[in-house]
């Protein structure tokens, strides 16, 4: 799950993403979600969000990401461009 949320320490609006409580238990899916986290903040590009922080607790794992407004892929896909040819997605994912 992604929520809208406001930084109140610095001022900023995020996006925090959310593991399903259920999913949090389990040690296999925490490593990997730990591992997203690691590898989200090793990217520094302009079209990759940037990661504010992680966070772990023992009712959940959350991270804190850079917002950006905008439709989302799925809305774009469905709604305005339908399916993306191949040749166009790889110069998209090439940049």
């Amino acid at each position: 799950t992604v929520y809208l949320a406001m930084h109140t320490k610095i001022n900023r609006l995020v996006a925090i993403k959310e593991l399903y409580p259920q999913f949090s238990r389990d040690v296999g899916i925490r490593e990997r979600f730990r591992n997203e986290a690691a590898l989200l903040a090793s990217l520094k590009h302009p079209y990759i969000v940037a990661l504010h922080d992680y966070i772990e607790t023992p009712e959940g794992l959350y991270l804190i990401m850079e917002y950006v407004e905008g439709v989302t892929l799925d809305n774009y896909l469905q709604n305005i461009s339908g399916p993306i040819p191949e040749e166009k997605a790889k110069d998209i994912f090439l940049k």
